[in-house]
């Protein structure tokens, strides 16, 4: 997932390409991770890389953040499923 700061600055300012287009890039991420998931993939959100490295691999501009890698591919095994507790079962404390 690459983030383009550039256009992002050009209409939020600073706050656009620090923090907006990091936000942009995060849930675009998590509804592709959501999507596999649904397709039957499997995938991994990669946070950890060296950026200056991706971005000479991937050809990417100074404008162009590289944010988070998405391997995707079918489990060797079928995941694990959980039983979700029941609304009743949750219980929520505020101070």
């Amino acid at each position: 997932m690459v983030a383009e700061t550039a256009q992002c600055a050009a209409k939020y300012g600073s706050r656009g390409s620090e923090l907006y287009a990091v936000q942009d890039t995060a849930a675009a991420t998590e509804n592709i991770l959501l999507s596999a998931f649904a397709l039957g993939l499997g995938g991994c959100w990669v946070g950890a890389f060296d950026e200056g490295q991706i971005r000479q691999i991937l050809g990417l501009s100074q404008t162009q953040r590289p944010l988070a890698i998405i391997p995707l591919g079918y489990p060797a095994d079928a995941p694990r499923t959980r039983q979700l507790k029941s609304t009743s079962e949750v219980t929520v404390a505020f101070d």
